[in-house]
């Protein structure tokens, strides 16, 4: 089983559950839930995600949502934390309750920033962080509607030649290759099925809701500028029709209402709308979100009462750095704690630098000190015999030779360090801080599961259940 240190206070008092009152709706999901069933059959997911998607059409069940735009190959860490943090609400609010929860994941396909999405990070065999991307065109096409092309080969390849060179490799990429490609959106949404799925995760797409999800757009038409005008004051301004009209697969922001296709199949729903979506179609219990998603969504509260349904509370997702044997020994080597890397950066890891100098700095004193108190030496020698006096002199000048030879020795000794130390500093912040940013938001997990084992993602359930909305350190070695 794996460990983990919380870095916030491990006494804090347990979030209180959502109440599952506010996801009571009176609408008939059986369409929509075999609709969803059907969807987890097309990803080829487990059965325990078409058997969760089924439950769906009943009226006691109700959801944890979660989400996010597609990432290239699985994205990063944080889908997995996002993910994992849904699964264990979900249970945890079932085992309380005695109701069906199911956790959903909404894989934001209709989004079009594709520079965004196409960029995949990875810790290479030697600790370099690789950057790997699919030869695609820019442009404002939905990742629902673009396919990865003859690319993929090549991406493979690539990720076969820098990921460890482990029993688990074939295991690990088997699942990225196999997964259906028919855009960026369902292959990402295939293999997160593939990780996640056999815990009971539901991956859906936003087309699987056009129905559904109705009354936001008809809303909008019956009455234009009422969804914009509720959305409270915040970062995010909304748009004065906060949709996109598509077509031919393409988004672009209507300049009118009357420029916003009634068909709902011509409409896409932007950051505020989507999330007005969700919670009509679905009988949300509970939305995880990360910090600055939790912002957007506080924003969108007051319109909900627009739809007659509850705003659904907000849960913080948990936070993960993924933390292996190699890197803590790294840590203890620069005698600094991993809040500390994480809170400073390299500067934490250049405390003890003065130290490598040492050496030298005490021997250019004794060279000094040497020098001064050899005059009074020298002087009392040729007092008694000036034989002596050349013998103090000689025995002076290989006395100092001996000190100089010893830095010379000493710098080259401290270059050695030095380096030694650069080199692991650069290895550390690869894995902690890659680029100056969160592990989790820019490294994929596909390393460490090569490292430990293509099951890692469920295996991190078994931590993230314990404090679905913990920011922890997970040890991913045994003893």
């Amino acid at each position: 089983m794996l460990t983990y240190d919380l870095f916030d206070d491990p006494n804090r008092p347990g979030r209180v559950l959502p109440d599952l009152a506010v996801a009571v709706r009176t609408a008939d999901r059986t369409d929509l839930a075999a609709s969803i069933a059907e969807y987890q059959r097309d990803l080829s997911a487990p059965a325990a995600a078409v058997e969760a998607a089924l439950r769906l059409a009943e009226p006691s069940c109700s959801v944890i949502v979660t989400g996010q735009q597609p990432g290239l190959l699985g994205g990063p860490i944080l889908v997995l934390a996002k993910a994992l943090s849904a699964i264990a609400w979900a249970h945890r609010l079932a085992e309380e309750s005695g109701r069906p929860v199911v956790p959903v994941f909404w894989v934001a396909s209709e989004d079009h920033d594709l520079a965004e999405v196409n960029d995949l990070t990875i810790l290479d065999q030697a600790d370099r962080l690789v950057r790997l991307r699919l030869p695609l065109p820019p442009g404002r096409t939905m990742l629902s509607e673009v396919a990865p092309g003859a690319g993929a080969e090549d991406l493979f390849t690539a990720l076969r030649e820098a990921l460890p060179q482990s029993e688990y490799l074939n295991a690990v990429i088997e699942p990225l290759q196999t997964a259906g490609r028919p855009s960026l959106g369902r292959w990402f949404a295939g293999i997160l099925s593939r990780w996640l799925g056999g815990e009971g995760l539901v991956v859906v797409e936003p087309h699987l809701f056009r129905q559904a999800a109705r009354g936001v757009l008809d809303l909008e038409l019956n009455r234009p500028g009422a969804i914009a005008g509720a959305v409270a004051p915040g970062p995010v301004t909304p748009a004065p029709v906060p949709f996109f009209a598509v077509r031919d697969g393409v988004r672009s922001r209507p300049a009118s209402i009357a420029d916003l296709p009634e068909s709902p199949g011509e409409v896409s729903w932007d950051v505020l709308t989507r999330v007005l979506a969700q919670n009509l179609a679905l009988p949300v219990a509970g939305h995880v979100v990360g910090p600055s998603e939790a912002i957007y969504c506080e924003q969108v509260v007051p319109a909900h009462e627009l739809l007659e349904i509850p705003a659904p509370p907000l849960l913080p997702r948990a936070s993960l750095v993924l933390l292996e044997r190699k890197v803590s020994r790294g840590l203890k080597r620069f005698s600094v704690t991993l809040p500390d890397v994480l809170a400073e950066g390299e500067a934490a890891l250049c405390r003890d630098e003065f130290s490598h100098v040492g050496f030298d700095e005490a021997l250019t004193g004794l060279t000094t000190a040497l020098q001064s108190r050899w005059l009074e030496v020298t002087a009392e020698a040729g007092r008694l015999d000036e034989t002596l006096q050349r013998k103090a002199e000689g025995a002076e000048k290989n006395l100092l030779a001996a000190i100089e030879k010893l830095k010379i020795q000493g710098r080259k000794a401290m270059d050695r360090v030095t380096g030694r130390d650069q080199e692991q500093r650069a290895k550390l912040l690869s894995h902690l801080l890659p680029g100056g940013n969160p592990q989790e938001r820019v490294l994929s997990p596909l390393p460490f599961m090569a490292r430990h084992g293509p099951d890692l993602p469920a295996r991190l359930l078994e931590v993230v259940s314990r404090v679905p909305d913990g920011r922890m350190a997970v040890r991913l070695w045994r003893g």
